[in-house]
């Protein structure tokens, strides 16, 4: 059973209204839809309203529960708020294969389930060492295991495949390397950024 939450939300100056079922900002008015929840939660989280962007991603995953990425989203915004927990049974529900193994990955790990995330992350190492060797060393620097992370960011600068961060919780593990001289030097060799957040307006 879906239990619906109609009462209104504030993500920054948007108002969320459940009832109306709708989104306004200053006379414009936005279907509201679990694509535009995710934008807000989106927006909030890279400008570190970590509980806005929780309320919109929690609201985006009520109103889309089986769509590819929500559950996902949520579950790393929950382990920004220290919520591991919670944060794996968010990674587990989430429908897409790609998603879910990623989350899964950092979530076990967050939460001390230490064999799980050794074993996942084995089998990710094996699967995805090619193309998402980034994120790989996300893992390892959110685990602050610095040698691995280099090794790792090693090799995405040399087959500059994927992102080396993707989400604004894996970019914060990163910052445990900063004086670390070979990271400082592999860090100006990247030329990836981070992907820019959909927003509702220009």
């Amino acid at each position: 059973m879906v239990v619906t939450d109609n009462r209104e939300l504030r993500i920054g100056a948007w108002c969320v209204d459940p009832a109306l079922d709708e989104i306004s900002r200053d006379g414009m008015i936005v279907k509201l839809e679990p694509r535009a929840m995710r934008a807000l939660g989106d927006q909030a989280w890279t400008a570190g309203r970590f509980a806005e962007a929780e309320a919109a991603y929690r609201k985006a995953v009520e109103l889309g529960p089986s769509d590819g990425g929500l559950h996902a989203l949520l579950a790393n915004i929950l382990l920004s708020t220290h919520k591991a927990t919670e944060a794996v049974v968010e990674a587990e529900r989430e429908p897409d294969a790609e998603w879910r193994e990623t989350a899964l990955l950092f979530a076990l790990d967050a939460a001390g389930r230490r064999s799980d995330a050794d074993r996942a992350i084995a089998a990710y190492e094996v699967k995805h060492a090619a193309d998402d060797p980034g994120g790989i060393a996300a893992f390892y620097a959110c685990r602050r295991d610095t040698e691995r992370a280099i090794r790792w960011l090693k090799a995405f600068v040399g087959k500059q495949e994927g992102e080396y961060h993707d989400l604004p919780n894996r970019e914060a593990c990163f910052k445990t390397a900063e004086s670390d001289a070979r990271f400082q030097a592999l860090r100006r060799q990247m030329k990836a950024e981070s992907p820019k957040p959909v927003r509702l307006t220009n």
